[in-house]
Order: C-alpha cells, then sequence, then structure tokens
C-alpha cells in the first residue's frame, strides 16, 4: 500500500465513509477509491486536488510531504502564537491519534 493509499483510507474511515460513499462523493468509480487505497493507482493533480479539498487537507499531506494534516487559512498564517506548553499539547495530542477521541470527548468537541 502507498503512503497515499495509506492516507486516503486513514481520512476515509475517520469521516465514517465506506469506499462506496467516498466515490459517490467524489464522482469516481468504486474500484477507483479501492485501487487508489491499495496503491495500485495514483490519481491524477486534479483528483488530488479534489480529494484534499474534499477532506480538508493539503495535497502535500495527501503525497507524503508533510505530516501536518489540516489547511490553515493564508491569513492565520502568522496570527496564532502559542506557548512552549501548548505546543507540547499540541504534539502530544498528534502523536497520540488513539486517544484523540477520548481528549475530544473530555474537553466537549
Amino acid at each position: 500500500m502507498s503512503l497515499f493509499g495509506n492516507r486516503l483510507r486513514q481520512l476515509r474511515k475517520q469521516s465514517n465513509l465506506t469506499q462506496k460513499e467516498l466515490a459517490a462523493k467524489l464522482k469516481l468509480a468504486f474500484s477507483t477509491i479501492s485501487m487508489y487505497e491499495r496503491g495500485i493507482r495514483e490519481p491524477d493533480f486534479e483528483t488530488t486536488e479534489a480529494i484534499a479539498d474534499f477532506f480538508n487537507v493539503s495535497m502535500d499531506y495527501l503525497l507524503g510531504k508533510t505530516q501536518i494534516n489540516y489547511v490553515i487559512p493564508p491569513e492565520y498564517v502568522n496570527t496564532i502564537i502559542l506557548t512552549n506548553h501548548e505546543k507540547k499539547l499540541i504534539t502530544a495530542y498528534r502523536n497520540k491519534p488513539e486517544m484523540q477521541a477520548s481528549i475530544d470527548k473530555l474537553l466537549d468537541i
């Protein structure tokens, strides 16, 4: 399985979608999503862009060029200032995906 395929599968599952449901939303064949996830086929640029937009992640994340799986709007890039403690909390949260649901529930988000 390719890194793209792994990331696509992860994002799809996090969104509680089946391959068939995702294919319908992206106007692709079910078999296309299946082949992407298994690493048999890679999407073209436009399809990669559509998938990134659908999941609100960067194309770089989908292609394995970054670990950051969210898009920060350009107007916010230089406006968020975090303390070192906040940075550690965010890093710990990202590194423990198995705990994220519990933390979200605790924080009521």
